[in-house]
Parts: C-alpha cells; sequence; structure tokens
C-alpha cells in the first residue's frame, strides 16, 4: 500500500514541478510529506525504532513522552501530568486537587473538610465542630454549651444574677411604707429577706427562700416544702453559730436540704472566730459524709474595727478564706459599721474597691449588701445606707444601682 502511495506521489509531484514555479512545488512537497508520515505512523512502527510506537521514545503509545499512555506527561495514566495518578493534578494522589494529601478538597490535611485541620469540621480549630473556639459544642464563645454566651447555663442572655440585697424591710418598715419598689430602684438581680415567702413578687428580680432555722414553728417551711412549691435554690441556716444550733444537730437535719432536690446554699456564719470555726467543723461533716452536700458556701463579712473598711482587702482575706472548698460563693451579708468608718464617703470608697476585687475572684458567685435603708435597731449602718430618709439613693445608693446587675 504504502509502494503505491509513493509511486503516485512521485507522479503528482512530476506534473506539479511542469506546471508550477520552484517554490510552489517545494511548498507542495511539505504538505506532502507530512500526510506521508502520518499514514507510515498508523499502519506500523518503523524498522529504526524497536518499541513499535512509531517516535523515538522507547515505548508503544506513539508519543513522544516516554510512557505507555499517550499523553506525552512521562507516566502511564493518561492525566497530563506526572505523578502517576489520574487526577490531573500535580500531587501524587488521585483525589483531583492539587495538595499533597489523599482527600478531595483542596487543603493540605488529612480530612475532606476544606479547612487546614484534621478534625472533619469546616473551622480552623481542632475540635471537631463548626466553630472557631476550642470546645465541642456549635458555638463561638469557648465555654463548653450551645446558648452564644459566655457562661455555663443553657440560655442565651450571656447573665447570671450577680447584684442583690438582703432586704431587711422587704414589704414594710416598720413606718407602714412599702419598701418593694427600692428593688427596682436599686436594678439589683435576685435578693431574701431571712424568711421562707416572697414578700415582694417581682418578675425582674429573683427571690431566694431562706430555711433560717429548724422548720417546726409554724413559721419557717422546710427545704422539701420550699421546693414542692418550685424555688430551685434554697439559703440555709442564718448565723447558727448564734442561734445555738450546733454543727452536730445542723449535720442531722441536713439530710432535707440534700432530698429536696433544689440548689441548697451552706448556713452563713460571721466572719469572726466563732464562724469561722462553726463553718470548718460543718463544712468537715459534710465532706467525710457521702449522702450530704452544699453547692456554694453563703458567707458574711462586716467592717467592725476601725479601719477594716478603708479599702477592701480584709473582705478579700475573709473570700479566699471560703475559697478552700472549691465550690462557689455567695456573700449574702456585708457593710460597714460606725466603728470601722466615721463618713459615708469612706464606704463608698470601700465598696467601689470591693467591687473591683470581686473580679479577682470568679468563685464569688453572688453578693447582697446589707440593707437598703439602714438599720432600725441602732445606727451602726447609717453611713452604709443605699436609700435615704427622703427614698432617694445615696451616692453609695446610686453606685450600687449603676454596677452590674449580671454577670
Amino acid at each position: 500500500m504504502k509502494v503505491a502511495f509513493v509511486k503516485s506521489m512521485e507522479s503528482s509531484f512530476a506534473a506539479a514541478h511542469a506546471r508550477c514555479s520552484s517554490s510552489a512545488f517545494f511548498a507542495m512537497l511539505v504538505v506532502v510529506l507530512m500526510g506521508l508520515a502520518c499514514s507510515v505512523s498508523t499502519s506500523g512502527d518503523d524498522a529504526s525504532n524497536a518499541d513499535g510506537g512509531g517516535d523515538d521514545d522507547g515505548d508503544t503509545d506513539g508519543d513522544n513522552g516516554g510512557d505507555s499512555d499517550g499523553d506525552g506527561d512521562g507516566d502511564s495514566d493518561g492525566d497530563g501530568d506526572s505523578d502517576g495518578d489520574a487526577d490531573n493534578d500535580t500531587d501524587s494522589d488521585a483525589d483531583g486537587d492539587a495538595d499533597t494529601d489523599s482527600d478531595v478538597d483542596g487543603d493540605a490535611d488529612s480530612d475532606a473538610d476544606g479547612d487546614t485541620d484534621a478534625d472533619g469540621d469546616t473551622d480552623t480549630d481542632g475540635d471537631a465542630d463548626n466553630d472557631a473556639d476550642s470546645d465541642t459544642d456549635s458555638d463561638t464563645d469557648a465555654d463548653g454549651d450551645a446558648d452564644g454566651d459566655s457562661d455555663t447555663d443553657s440560655d442565651s442572655d450571656g447573665d447570671e444574677p450577680y447584684k442583690g440585697l438582703a432586704f431587711w424591710w422587704a414589704g414594710y418598715d416598720d413606718g407602714g411604707t412599702d419598701q418593694c419598689h427600692h428593688l427596682d430602684k436599686l436594678k439589683l438581680s435576685w435578693y431574701y429577706t431571712w424568711r421562707s415567702y416572697d414578700e415582694c413578687p417581682n418578675p425582674n428580680v429573683e427571690f431566694v427562700p431562706m430555711v433560717h432555722h429548724y422548720w417546726n414553728d409554724g413559721y419557717q417551711l422546710s427545704p422539701g416544702e420550699l421546693a414542692a412549691q418550685g424555688w430551685p435554690t434554697i439559703l440555709g441556716f442564718n448565723e447558727p453559730e448564734r442561734q445555738g444550733i450546733s454543727v452536730n444537730t445542723a449535720l442531722g437535719w441536713w439530710p432535707e436540704f440534700v432530698n429536696s432536690g433544689a440548689r441548697i446554699g451552706s448556713p452563713a456564719t460571721a466572719a469572726d472566730a466563732a464562724g469561722i470555726h462553726w463553718m470548718e467543723q460543718f463544712m468537715d461533716g459534710i465532706n467525710a459524709s457521702a449522702e450530704l452536700h452544699v453547692d456554694f458556701v453563703a458567707i458574711h463579712w462586716y467592717g467592725w474595727n476601725w479601719g477594716s473598711c478603708d479599702d477592701a482587702s480584709q473582705l478579700e482575706r475573709h473570700i479566699e478564706w471560703a475559697e478552700q472548698w472549691g465550690l462557689p460563693i455567695w456573700l449574702t451579708e456585708f457593710n460597714c459599721t460606725s466603728q470601722a468608718v466615721n463618713s459615708a464617703e469612706t464606704v463608698r470608697s470601700f465598696y467601689n474597691q470591693a467591687l473591683t476585687m470581686f473580679d479577682s475572684h470568679p468563685l464569688l458567685e453572688r453578693y447582697a449588701w446589707f440593707t437598703a435603708t439602714g438599720y432600725t435597731v441602732d445606727d451602726f449602718y447609717d453611713y452604709g445606707r443605699l436609700i435615704d430618709t427622703a427614698d432617694n439613693l445615696t451616692p453609695l445608693g446610686q453606685d450600687y444601682a449603676d454596677a452590674p446587675a449580671y454577670h
């Protein structure tokens, strides 16, 4: 077949040479020779090439790539690159992207999620969720829950009750004046009254009931009765060391608190030697029992001695003492007496220093000033009034109202 084709071309060349100039002849010759090369390559290999491919690369695929796939890239996969896979990229895997791993996401880690870590999600941390914090929930706040705020509850408000009031004259004072509006005036988040019932129901302010002493007097409700009414948190006995309640007696009554299912605070003792000793003995008894517990520790502190309210250092030492149990702390009474200060401005400075100090003690969960309008039994707390006799906020009261109610 090739011989006949060549003979035919020779005749054509002779005829063309007779009719055309030499330049036209040579142009036609080039075209003919190219066609001859194609004909030869499809009909068999040249005898000068030992691979049978009709080219000079040593393989049988007919290209000059040195491989057997015909794509000219040097491998045998036909994808146009030299990595040995069929994905047409320049790496050594077969996933179709240009990175060096074996997934199809286009990044350089070992999963298929499109980011640069190996956790299987689409963010840049290593925690297997789709946000950029270090916990395993679906928000971005790193607090371990999925509500989007930075606290540990299940709502999305970012707030836990913080600023409260030990409300001595809740309801009506001894002059018959309604005091309940003080809750809003002071912008509180919670309050208590040493009693088992809410005297100033307010949808914006949480009431926390207390079991002040043993509940067999017809006045106090038991922990179980309070829980049955729906109260989620219950405060324990108030200064039991001054009520004549022994540690063993309190521990004997404590299963009633535990069995209520409510969140329970310890008894709150004074910051003097007797109160400290009582609390330490009580907590030893709690920790020695597999059945008993408290959820937070309640404490009191007053500036009784001259100079004790010049700054917040003595109060801070008492908070540090209460931190030994590693539980949340509620400071349910504190103030400065007239034995410690001789001006309202000193108490105001003390409060603002204390508020700053609280930030250094994350276990301090709540605090409550004693009280709003002073203490009518004596004038010990007149410098610490939040509301004056004309029902207006004092400068200290204004600072208190302006302080964060939640944290």
